[in-house]
């Protein structure tokens, strides 16, 4: 499997990770290759539900048939895998209008898109754990927290590029500063896959407690 953290910054590929249903494909297929009959059950939908959620997948070169086994009636079924990495990163943004102007602030829906299903993994890393019942809302509270420092972010590389005075289209200018956004969630995973970042971050925890 692919160790790289993919990003997705065009809203037709981003459209590909926000679904559920495919997010949970491609956790099902991590853990080990799975038919489509076996992900039918797995998830409640027909396999023919399957294969176009799987074509899609293989379109974006995160999944891929490994093999393939003659099963009852000696009917060939082909078995899926993940190529990607656990942590995938999708960004919803809308085309940049071309023109002379550097664009205002956007009205948009821009929106991190995260797979978080390695996540017991990487607490394990600095010696934490998570109990499964509070799995989903610490899910959803990490998401809330990587969305709101990316927005930050983006709002520095404004700055920063204002305060420079860089030479750039509106369209390179923009690019640079969406950058900011799938860059917060890749640091954060890499400090943690990162040797002296998982020290670090173990002594922090062994510093502090909770106050009573």
């Amino acid at each position: 499997m692919d160790s790289e953290i993919r990003v997705f910054d065009h809203p037709q590929m981003t459209k590909v990770v926000a679904s559920e249903t495919r997010m949970r494909i491609l956790r099902e297929i991590r853990e080990q290759p799975k038919s489509l009959s076996q992900l039918g059950r797995i998830l409640g939908i027909s396999p023919a539900a399957v294969l176009y959620h799987i074509r899609l997948l293989e379109g974006a070169k995160l999944a891929k048939v490994v093999r393939s086994e003659v099963v009852n009636n000696n009917l060939v079924e082909k078995f899926y895998e993940a190529t990607a990495a656990p942590y995938i990163v999708g960004l919803n943004v809308e085309q940049i209008p071309r023109g002379p102007v550097p664009p205002r602030r956007q009205q948009t829906e821009e929106k991190i898109i995260l797979d978080l299903s390695g996540l017991s993994h990487l607490l394990g890393l600095i010696g934490l754990w998570c109990p499964p019942e509070r799995e989903a809302e610490f899910e959803a509270q990490l998401k809330r927290l990587i969305e709101v420092a990316s927005r930050e972010a983006e709002r520095a590389y404004w700055e920063i590029l204002r305060q420079m005075d860089v030479r750039l289209s509106p369209t390179d200018r923009q690019k640079i500063v969406s950058s900011a956004r799938p860059a917060i969630p890749i640091a954060l995973i890499r400090v943690v896959e990162n040797p002296e970042g998982r020290d670090t971050l173990r002594a922090i925890t062994r510093l502090v407690g909770r106050r009573t």
